[in-house]
């Protein structure tokens, strides 16, 4: 039977959060006192072992990507590392020399994945669809059978190309189309502005404030913030080059990098105007950048 991405993640969270859960019982039961050197060992060994291995099982009955294994294994270490007392982390240290070349066997397979969707975008010229977004997400597809992953790899290849050359890029239309946006009557750009001073000015206040416990984490917050940072940036270009538009009996509705729905024009019932927020419980789909929807369908 082979399971689907949305049972098989789950199911293998489920596994990990029970083994997990009772490992860390274990460490702190006083049977681990009288035992704690061969425990430690089992611990350690099933964090790093059988849980990549229940993952790696579970990947091979269901859509789950196989190379998501060598995460599995980071993580499980961090884990170990953190609830293993110090001086039960012998084998830690024998694991660590296994997990950077793993590191790197994904960055190369990752990276070769990337490089050759990359190529086959520039090749392509995406000649069948509008704009560099949705012809990401056809090419990404196609090395990454798993649509949740490959629509993350097309987002985040997406927001490079929207961040550094979206400022020379030309507006995604088809040639005769009328297009329309709304980011300069929301005031989107001032907001935007706003944000890249708070991130700034928070990142160094964070600095400051976690550099007294870890020398890690204030730079692992700088990090957030310059991704942070490159999201609006190519959100914001998104937004200027990839307008509203109708063609060929359906309108297409794009809101830079999160949202992006076709929809027929023989299915839409009416438009009204509207000047309420959307029910949050709603099936609705609210599209505003800021305040409350002005038009309804």
């Amino acid at each position: 039977m082979q399971l689907r991405l949305s049972q098989a993640f789950p199911l293998f969270l489920g596994i990990y959060a029970s083994i997990l859960t009772f490992l860390i019982w274990l460490i702190q039961s006083d049977y681990f006192l009288t035992e704690a050197n061969s425990l430690a060992l089992g611990i350690t060994l099933d964090l790093t072992l059988t849980l990549p291995l229940i993952y790696y099982l579970i990947s091979r009955k269901s859509n789950l990507p196989r190379e998501g294994v060598i995460p599995v294994i980071v993580i499980s270490y961090l884990i170990a590392s953190y609830i293993l007392p110090t001086e039960h982390q012998n084998w830690l240290a024998v694991i660590e020399i296994v997990i950077v070349p793993l590191e790197l066997v994904l960055l190369f397979f990752v990276g070769r994945k990337i490089h050759k969707t990359v190529t086959l975008l520039r090749s392509s010229g995406g000649n069948n669809t509008v704009g560099f977004f949705e012809h990401a997400r056809v090419m990404v597809a196609k090395e990454f059978p798993q649509e949740r992953i490959a629509a993350i790899l097309a987002t985040e290849i997406s927001l490079f190309y929207y961040a550094f050359a979206g400022w020379k890029a030309d507006i995604e239309l088809k040639r005769g189309v009328v297009g329309y946006t709304s980011y300069k009557i929301s005031g989107y750009k001032a907001v935007m502005g706003i944000v890249f001073i708070l991130v700034i000015v928070e990142s160094v206040a964070a600095h400051l404030f976690l550099a007294q416990w870890s020398n890690m984490l204030p730079w692992l917050v700088h990090l957030l913030g310059a991704y942070g940072l490159l999201f609006v940036i190519a959100d914001y270009n998104a937004l200027r080059l990839r307008p509203v538009y109708i063609r060929s009996g359906h309108l297409y509705l794009r809101l830079g990098l999160r949202w992006f729905v076709v929809i027929p024009l023989n299915e839409i019932a009416c438009i009204e105007q509207s000047r309420k927020s959307l029910d949050k419980n709603s099936t609705n789909l609210d599209m505003t950048l800021l305040g409350t929807p002005n038009l309804v369908l």
